[in-house]
């Protein structure tokens, strides 16, 4: 909760400044693909209900920025697995299903994240095999080798396969490596010789 709070502190803060673009105006690409304002902005509902928030503007913010994040993280995913040959296992895509599968997930809707997530992992052990670094434990991500998204997404920017074109949200994204309030694995507590998922379906 603690961390949780620090983390909202700090984006709020970062948010103060607004990211100004029209709707039809691209905030980010990626490898090709892009994302504009209109695909980050919340429903008419969720406007509404923040009309007379004093706080609106920076939380539009912050749900602006995790969309974008959020894009980014599908779209690395998803370039890198395919520029260095990695596939979802199919074994650990059945094992996800095993953990999570429920009434709560369609078949098809389970199917996606299972098969996502498997990629992810793939990509997580190559990356921590290159790079090393810290790794830490976030709820949706618990084994998440994030120095090395660092110097992975790093390189992108540097290629210019990764363009952020509002310098806020340009930051908030770079800070949000540092994770500073993050717990951070030790070396005995690493494997990637298969998911965190395989210990729940156990």
């Amino acid at each position: 909760m603690i961390r949780r709070l620090a983390v909202l502190l700090f984006l709020y803060g970062m948010c103060l400044s607004g990211l100004v673009a029209k709707e039809n105006d691209v905030v980010v690409s990626f490898a090709g693909q892009q994302l504009t304002m209109q695909d980050i902005q919340p429903d008419a509902s969720t406007l509404q209900a923040w009309q007379d928030d004093p706080t609106r503007k920076a939380r539009l913010n912050i749900y602006r920025f995790s969309r974008a994040s959020e894009f980014i993280k599908r779209q690395f995913i998803k370039d890198y697995a395919a520029r260095n040959g990695l596939t979802a296992s199919p074994a650990f895509v059945e094992s996800f299903k095993l953990a999570f599968g429920g009434d709560s997930l369609t078949d098809d809707k389970l199917t996606r994240l299972a098969e996502f997530s498997a990629l992810q992992f793939a990509v997580d052990r190559h990356l921590y095999e290159r790079h090393g670094g810290r790794v830490i434990f976030d709820q949706s991500h618990p084994m998440m080798p994030i120095e090395a998204y660092f110097y992975a997404v790093r390189h992108y920017a540097e290629a210019g396969q990764l363009v952020i074109h509002d310098e806020t949200m340009a930051n908030m994204l770079w800070q949000s490596f540092a994770r500073p309030n993050a717990i951070t694995l030790q070396p005995d507590q690493i494997n990637y010789s298969q998911p965190w998922w395989n210990t729940v379906a156990q």
